[in-house]
């Protein structure tokens, strides 16, 4: 009796043994099918994965030279730097506004194709409205939360 029981233990542990490897088989095979450019396209059908939003950097270019008042000629330059950090290039769509409590004022809006880990620079010569005595200017970014501010002084004759 205690032979019989043994062999029994014995076999059942070479069977667990066999069904962990044939377990580790069946998921390391899944994994790859799923980082797979198939298995990418099945996750998104099938509404498990969705295609991450690139990410982009937004800053002024020369934040140091950047005024404080419209200028008397209600023209003013703005520049901004843009920054691909994603693996792939993308178009980023952006804006410059004016707003103020109660509006916004659409002033310059483009697009920008990036490389993979590229920046660059945007430059825009933009008519400021002063609707209030402090304003301020907004550059965004479309599909994305990357925004800047520049608060200016209006000139008290308007």
């Amino acid at each position: 009796m205690f032979t019989q029981s043994f062999s029994f233990r014995a076999v059942n542990r070479e069977a667990q043994h066999n069904g962990r490897i044939v377990a580790a088989g069946i998921l390391a095979i899944a994994l790859i099918v799923i980082q797979s450019g198939f298995g990418q396209s099945i996750l998104r059908d099938t509404g498990l994965s969705r295609t991450a939003e690139p990410f982009v950097e937004l800053y002024f270019s020369n934040a140091r030279a950047l005024p404080s008042n419209v200028p008397t000629s209600d023209h003013l330059n703005i520049g901004f730097a843009m920054g691909n950090v994603g693996p792939t290039a993308h178009r980023f769509a952006w804006r410059v506004s004016e707003e103020t409590d109660k509006i916004a004022i659409g002033l310059a809006s483009g697009h920008t194709v990036l490389p993979a880990r590229q920046t660059a620079l945007v430059s825009q010569r933009v008519r400021v409205y002063c609707l209030s005595r402090r304003v301020q200017l907004l550059v965004s970014v479309a599909r994305s939360s990357a925004r800047i501010t520049l608060w200016l002084n209006c000139p008290s004759q308007r």
